[in-house]
């Protein structure tokens, strides 16, 4: 199946008066003669010089157009309308194409729009919703939505049966709603207080502050901000926090400020203070301990209630505390895991976001754990976080449901 933009052959046959077939076999001919060279969702896409542009689904192997697609409509093709392509699908004589060519399709959209830019994506709000199980839930916050005028986007429900608690996500549209954004949590509480629902309202415009912490192992560092560098987070990385001045060469390199605060036994209540400092006056939302390796104060950890992400070395529960992967090596596992979770109180037993593992053997010394490792780390982390930035994790007790 092969798609040309309207730019191209609608072009061709509305100036010089040519059929279907005769614009297909100038197209074929003098325009689509390149190779792919890139990729997109759901295939691969073929460019040239000029508008038009060529689709296709699935598989392609690595061949002039021209060679493959003659090949391929040579029997004959129809037309229908996707999204703003024409799809030419060889299955159907060319009899049935002279009926549908004009059907369904509207010229002014397709050409006024473009296969590789879409329009900007609509300002949403995300509700976040836990409460005791009951009827009537999701009735009560869909008509809610509906009354104010919004046009729900994604819900997603699930219900813990054994707990009796309820657990939703709503994310809906903002154009048209009635009521001003800073007033939704306001026109919401009434029914909130009705079910008993403990309840959170985000924007999509919303560009948080992160913290960053780190000690002297830097690679989740590095890859985060990397991965805010390539727009995966969207988010502002304000700060880099460490006990040790390793990371401030890679703070510099990517432009975010750095902060030295050592930390002894005889200092450590003093230099977190200091450090909350810095995050308030910096208006901080998310603390990510990427391979901190310092215990958090409850003092600290109170502030940032679940806004204080940590990646341990291993496959939660097992092998908490300091060198998991010393510990899984002496144990002879067949499995070594990463663990991305909310700080608490409890060392390394806070709601866990995210986990990964990777098969190992007898044959795997520390070494080799340490680098499958950090690979896991890595993955693990950038998941976790991405999961907190869009709303998709709600907590209850000490477990997570995550809407990914």
């Amino acid at each position: 199946m092969w798609a040309c933009r309207a730019t191209g052959c609608r072009h061709w046959m509305h100036d010089k008066n040519w059929t279907w077939r005769q614009a297909i076999d100038y197209f074929l001919a003098h325009v689509a003669t390149t190779e792919y060279h890139a990729t997109s969702e759901g295939g691969r896409y073929i460019s040239w010089p000029g508008q038009a542009l060529a689709y296709k689904i699935g598989e392609l192997k690595r061949k002039p157009l021209r060679q493959r697609a003659e090949k391929e409509l040579g029997s004959g093709f129809a037309v229908r309308e996707c999204h703003d392509a024409v799809l030419l699908d060889s299955s159907l004589p060319l009899s049935v194409l002279e009926k549908q060519v004009n059907v369904g399709i509207d010229r002014k959209k397709i050409e006024e729009r473009s296969w590789t830019q879409r329009g900007p994506m609509p300002e949403t709000a995300t509700l976040l919703v836990s409460c005791p199980d009951q009827k009537g839930l999701v009735s009560g916050i869909s008509s809610f939505i509906f009354r104010q005028g919004g046009n729900i986007l994604q819900s997603d429900q699930y219900t813990d049966i054994e707990a009796g608690i309820f657990l939703a996500r709503f994310e809906f549209d903002l154009d048209g709603f009635l009521t001003p954004r800073d007033q939704i949590a306001d026109r919401f509480r009434p029914l909130a207080q009705e079910f008993g629902m403990k309840f959170e309202v985000h924007f999509s415009d919303h560009i948080p502050k992160i913290a960053l912490f780190a000690s002297r192992l830097l690679h989740c560092l590095e890859d985060l901000l990397q991965r805010q560098r390539a727009g995966e987070f969207k988010a502002e990385i304000a700060l880099v926090i460490s006990n040790h001045p390793d990371a401030d060469q890679i703070a510099s390199r990517y432009g975010v400020a750095f902060e030295h605060f050592p930390i002894r036994a005889d200092n450590k209540r003093q230099q977190e203070a200091e450090e909350m400092r810095e995050l308030k006056s910096r208006g901080v939302e998310l603390i990510v301990l990427a391979r901190y390796m310092q215990v958090l104060s409850e003092d600290f950890i109170t502030a940032y209630p679940n806004r204080v992400i940590n990646i341990h070395h291993s496959f939660l529960p097992a092998f908490v505390g300091a060198k998991p992967y010393h510990q899984a090596f002496l144990r002879g596992v067949k499995l070594i895991g990463a663990t991305g979770h909310y700080v608490t109180m409890n060392l390394d037993e806070g709601p866990i976001i995210e986990q990964e593992v990777v098969r190992v053997s007898h044959r795997d010394s520390i070494e080799d754990m340490l680098r499958k490792g950090r690979d896991l780390e890595r993955n693990v982390l950038g998941r976790a976080v991405r999961l907190h930035l869009v709303h998709r994790v709600l907590t209850y007790g000490n477990k997570t449901v995550v809407f990914d």
